[in-house]
């Protein structure tokens, strides 16, 4: 994919999800969807790019908790590669970074891509709520299989 493609790519899928820049999506700067922060990049020529959400600032004392309980998920889905977990060491914050290509038939492109950061949203939010209330990470199979599915895995 090249550099004007995923352009396009990020700009239309920007537009169905009524973000308030529409042009930001993909060129370094950070979305929010319902108080989530999401980026998106892309190096040339290749068809996946990166989607990196930020799931959370945990305490210190909790993080080490919250962290083995991200890598555990990590390691149950080992048949997608591509789902993997991070950490934004200036912020401090916690990171899922997953990386998707997109379909080649079926859904339309943008539509797709609207999708998989809607679903990515909604999968940190619930993260959040699970992780931040008891430590405990409760992920529901569908849910999982959903945004995997979704995000078209590719190593």
């Amino acid at each position: 994919m090249t550099r004007e493609q995923f352009d396009t790519l990020c700009h239309r899928a920007s537009l169905a999800l009524n973000l308030a820049d529409p042009h930001a999506l993909g060129r370094g700067h950070t979305v929010t969807l319902d108080g989530v922060h999401i980026e998106l990049h892309h190096r040339e020529p290749s068809a996946h790019f990166l989607l990196l959400a930020e799931i959370a600032l945990f305490p210190e004392a909790q993080r080490a908790a919250v962290h083995e309980h991200l890598l555990t998920l990590q390691l149950m889905t080992t048949d997608h590669p591509n789902l993997r977990f991070g950490f934004h060491a200036m912020r401090k914050t916690t990171l899922l970074c997953l990386t998707a290509t997109p379909p080649h038939q079926g859904v339309a492109p943008e539509d797709w891509l609207a999708q998989l950061v809607r679903d990515t949203a909604g999968q940190v939010l619930d993260w959040r709520r699970d992780l931040g209330a008891s430590n405990d990470l409760s992920l529901d199979k569908d849910h999982r299989a959903a945004l995997l599915q979704s995000a078209a895995v590719r190593a």
